[in-house]
């Protein structure tokens, strides 16, 4: 139970009574007034630190209510200050301070109305998938092949994206650059030095420990499988860096231009204000 004669108990009530007046953007004397009481000392004693007056028990449902807080944190037995904040955050996956400024915050509303109802919002979402789907790719490549190696694929996927036409991209387009870039000289390391020297992940041993066809093959053979598994596993997330990085562009090419007609939205509101004439 709440101790109003616990120093630190009492002190951290009335910071919490005064942030939340604050955030609702009441003075003191507004919210004296709105609380149909004229006296706005009685409401400064409530915040004061070195007043020991609190509102009265019947008075603290009215008070949360017109100051949107749950009374648990009023009354320091929550950090959540609003239980509607946190069940809309449970089920949006938006932090409770977010949710709180979406709902109370104007500005941030009237933009993110205009943000949502501009044909190009669809179109930064997209693109910041992208993002996204190249990130777990990424992820993928670097827990299968080496720093070096992943160094000496995106440099081949370089030269390959400049002398290869679009219409002709593909897995089997891209492996003999992926060759060209993993030279094997057979007569210094055996194809499972070629292997250990490029791979890090274990499980792609296990897995051609486990192949009777890489068993049977010739070394030749194994060599040319290899190059193809490099390439396959590569391309898409290759082909994907480079989307990527076009993605980023446009994520902010679009957004500055949504920024943008929000401006011009903003500034066609108040033009009228700006072009009243003045009254004599």
């Amino acid at each position: 139970m709440f101790n109003f004669y616990d120093p630190h108990g009492l002190c951290a009530f009335k910071e919490r009574l005064q942030k939340a007046r604050q955030q609702r953007h009441f003075s003191q004397t507004k919210f004296a007034e709105i609380l149909l009481d004229n006296d706005r000392s009685r409401v400064a004693n409530w915040e004061s630190k070195k007043s020991k007056t609190v509102p009265k028990t019947q008075d603290i449902p009215e008070i949360c209510k017109l100051l949107d807080i749950d009374p648990n944190y009023l009354f320091g037995l929550s950090n959540i200050n609003s239980a509607n904040d946190k069940a809309i955050s449970d089920e949006i996956h938006l932090s409770v301070d977010n949710v709180k400024n979406l709902r109370t915050d104007a500005r941030m509303n009237k933009f993110i109305d205009f943000l949502m109802a501009s044909p190009k919002f669809s179109q930064l979402l997209d693109y910041i998938y992208q993002i996204d789907i190249h990130m777990l790719l990424s992820i993928s490549l670097e827990d299968t092949f080496s720093p070096q190696a992943i160094s000496k694929l995106e440099t081949a996927f370089s030269c390959f994206s400049q002398k290869v036409l679009p219409s002709d991209k593909n897995v089997d387009t891209f492996k003999p650059y992926v060759k060209e870039a993993f030279p094997w000289n057979k007569q210094k390391e055996s194809i499972y030095d070629f292997i250990h020297s490029n791979i890090v992940n274990p499980k792609y041993y296990a897995m051609l420990a486990s192949n009777p066809t890489f068993l049977n093959q010739t070394s030749e053979e194994r060599y040319d499988g290899l190059i193809f598994d490099f390439a396959k596993a590569s391309y898409n997330y290759l082909l994907g860096n480079q989307l990527s990085e076009l993605a980023k562009y446009e994520v902010s090419n679009i957004f500055f231009n949504i920024i943008q007609d929000y401006g011009n939205h903003i500034l066609n509101d108040i033009k009228p204000i700006l072009n009243a004439t003045p009254s004599e």
